[in-house]
């Protein structure tokens, strides 16, 4: 899967570069939180956008594969 995410500065870039390259969400978890407390925060709202892209890409796909959203539905209960 692929995210584009427009806007980004060099520093929110490289951000989410290493976000991406953790294995689960444990690992993001351990990354943010081991690095300096100045960049946590940015660090939280990239990971928040690129959850965002990643939604905004399954909604995109819901015409697509609506076997896929009933699914989601179901599970949200």
């Amino acid at each position: 899967m692929d995210i584009t995410i427009t806007g980004l500065t060099p520093l929110q870039r490289d951000l989410a570069d290493k976000i991406w390259a953790c294995d689960s969400e444990d690992d993001v978890v351990e990354f943010i939180g081991a690095l300096p407390k100045r960049l946590r925060g940015q660090a939280r709202l990239v990971h928040e956008l690129m959850m965002a892209a990643v939604w905004d890409d399954v909604v995109e796909k819901q015409q697509e594969f609506p076997e896929v959203m009933e699914l989601l539905d179901n599970l949200r209960g």
